[in-house]
């Protein structure tokens, strides 16, 4: 057996696509629908946030067009505030970011693989905020 491990064409895509997509649209439906008392009003809350994405998507295109070199975020601030903000953040965003979302997919992933094994409903959102905060 090889002490070398590596990860394939399927697993990396798996990987990038949590990065991408995330694993939200599975986990706060739920969460949402506890607070809010009627269907018309879950949905309306979805729609709203169908807007802010869209509205943040067309934000980011008016950014690209006015700085056209690669970089994303950290290009857009480089030339609105300075290299080592830039730094600071971009550093911050893919640290966070990464493991932020590999602890999302790590949660829905054992959530739902919990109540198909167990046939039970689990809830793991809560420990893990309750773990974020030091309770």
């Amino acid at each position: 057996m090889s002490d070398i491990r590596q990860v394939g064409p399927v697993g990396a895509l798996s990987i990038v696509a949590g990065s991408m997509l995330g694993v939200g649209i599975l986990l706060t439906p739920p969460v949402v629908a506890t607070h809010v008392p009627s269907l018309l009003g879950f949905v309306a809350l979805w729609g709203l946030g169908a807007v802010v994405a869209a509205a943040g998507g067309l934000v980011y295109a008016e950014l690209a067009t006015l700085f056209p070199e690669a970089g994303g975020d950290v290009a857009f601030l480089e030339a609105t505030y300075g290299r080592r903000v830039a730094a600071a953040v971009g550093t911050v965003v893919f640290v966070g970011g990464f493991a932020g979302s590999t602890a999302a997919m790590a949660t829905a992933l054992a959530t739902y693989q919990l109540q198909t094994l167990l046939g039970a409903s689990v809830d793991l959102g809560s420990p893990v905020v309750a773990g974020v905060r030091g309770d």
